[in-house]
């Protein structure tokens, strides 16, 4: 089944290394998550958030296990404690744990 983002119809795509994705998306709601209402605004923050859980989601099933290995992968390499907790959560947090 393909999704909206599958490249399996496009032969110019060709595999790519979602670990640098990852790290990504984990600092940008890794900094929502833990901001104060002094730095951003909760709500504004809130919205952000579930709007790139919704896209993860939306990318499919295989893309959501390869995401969520990864994130495993970062755990292990996160230096920071807060970090590392916030990524240990991530698939319960994020409603993805039925999916481990």
């Amino acid at each position: 089944m393909q999704n909206k983002y599958s490249s399996k119809s496009d032969p110019e795509v060709k595999n790519y290394d979602i670990e640098p994705l990852t790290k990504c998306l984990l600092s940008i709601l890794y900094c929502l998550e833990s901001s104060d209402d002094s730095q951003i605004n909760p709500d504004f923050a809130l919205e952000m958030m579930e709007g790139i859980i919704k896209e993860i989601r939306e990318m499919g099933g295989e893309f959501v296990k390869e995401f969520l290995s990864s994130v495993k992968k970062q755990q292990v390499n996160e230096g920071d404690p807060l970090r590392r907790k916030f990524s240990e959560g991530f698939a319960e947090d994020f409603g993805f744990d039925a999916l481990i």
